[in-house]
């Protein structure tokens, strides 16, 4: 098997897939969408075989839509349409009537299939080789699984329905009795990437989480000058390095309340001049 070949040439080689086979890549495919869905707040909205790819080791991943859009019950409810009509397309190697997949897999366009493909099944023998037979219905276990597949993506959709409200994220800039606010923004608090400019000369860039600043990699100046990179959470600097704007000394090691609390200190020369231990602050 070529490395990250997708399910659509796999099927078109091989032939359908055994039921279990097929139901353990819809499963993982299924959760990706639940992620996408929950976490990213993005409908994919081209899940066909092709942008389904399975590695050596027999993962499967979902590629990257270029047409994928903000979260939507109905972006939702097509994700898991699309996602059965490629169940169905594995087990059988046929197309659904209302598929989205590409290169005439799936597709609506007038032009049906002949009697003679209507009355013939692919399937693959011992050997691997692909051979034709006479068409007959799904076994009954690998019916049993689809239904359970389709229960399970009603579940996660209606779980999704009723538990998590649609979440909105916009960029946009506004300004706060101490500081001006430029970023991503989600139900009325600073979510995502963002800056936030503070009236006495302090400054933040790095993620927010509901209004908060959290980030392990933010960027913080204070009003003297002195910049630290490192671990905000909780809205409070937690774990990074200091360095003072004159001298060229930092520090690396714990804060609390924002000055040094557990680490050393270094010149400019990177050799360790201080010993800052657990629980003595040291005013910056």
């Amino acid at each position: 098997m070529e490395q990250r070949k997708s399910l659509q040439d796999y099927v078109w080689q091989n032939g359908p897939l055994t039921a279990m086979l097929a139901t353990g890549y819809i499963n993982e495919i299924a959760s990706a969408l639940e992620r996408l869905h929950n976490e990213r707040h993005i409908c994919h909205l081209d899940v066909r075989p092709d942008m389904i790819l399975l590695d050596v080791n027999g993962k499967v991943t979902l590629k990257e839509s270029t047409v994928s859009q903000s979260y939507s019950e109905q972006g939702a409810e097509t994700d898991f349409r699309d996602l059965k009509a490629v169940h169905h397309y594995l087990l059988t190697g046929k197309k659904t009537s209302h598929t989205t997949m590409h290169d005439g897999i799936g597709k609506t366009n007038g032009n049906s299939q002949s009697s003679s493909d209507d009355n013939t099944e692919t399937s693959t023998s011992s050997s691997g080789q692909v051979t034709s037979g006479s068409t007959k219905s799904l076994p009954v276990f690998a019916a049993v699984l689809f239904v359970a597949f389709c229960l399970t993506c009603g579940f996660l959709y209606f779980k999704k329905k009723t538990s998590q409200p649609t979440k909105k994220t916009e960029t946009l800039a506004r300004e706060y009795n101490d500081f001006y606010y430029e970023g991503q923004w989600t139900d009325g608090k600073p979510n995502g990437i963002g800056t936030a400019k503070y009236k006495d000369g302090r400054f933040y860039e790095g993620r927010f989480l509901n209004g908060k600043r959290a980030d392990k990699n933010a960027r913080f100046i204070y009003a003297d000058g002195n910049v630290f990179v490192g671990t905000f959470a909780g809205d409070t600097i937690q774990h990074g390095k200091v360095t003072l704007k004159e001298g060229g000394f930092y520090f690396v090691g714990d804060f609390s309340d924002g000055k040094p609390f557990n680490g050393s200190w270094y010149n400019a020369d990177g050799k360790e001049v201080e010993i800052v231990k657990k629980g003595k602050e040291i005013v910056l």
